[in-house]
C-alpha cells in the first residue's frame, strides 16, 4: 500500500510541474519559471512550502 501511495504523491507532483509548464508555454517563459521554481526551492525546505508553493511562486516571478 506504501508504494501506490508514493506513486500517488508522486503522480501529482509531475501534474502540478506540468500544469505549471502548461502556464509558462504560452509566453515562452518554461525554462525561466523552472529555473524560479528550482531557486525557490532550495529554501522551501526550510520554510515548510510544498512543491504547490515553489510551483506558484515560479509563476508570480513571471507575473504568470
Amino acid at each position: 500500500m506504501e508504494k501506490d501511495s508514493h506513486r500517488a504523491v508522486h503522480a501529482d507532483n509531475l501534474e502540478m510541474v506540468h500544469d505549471t509548464l502548461e502556464a509558462a508555454r504560452p509566453h515562452g517563459l518554461e525554462a525561466e519559471v523552472m529555473w524560479s521554481a528550482l531557486t525557490f526551492a532550495a529554501e522551501a525546505n526550510e520554510h515548510n512550502e510544498s512543491l504547490a508553493d515553489v510551483l506558484e511562486a515560479a509563476l508570480g516571478e513571471w507575473d504568470l
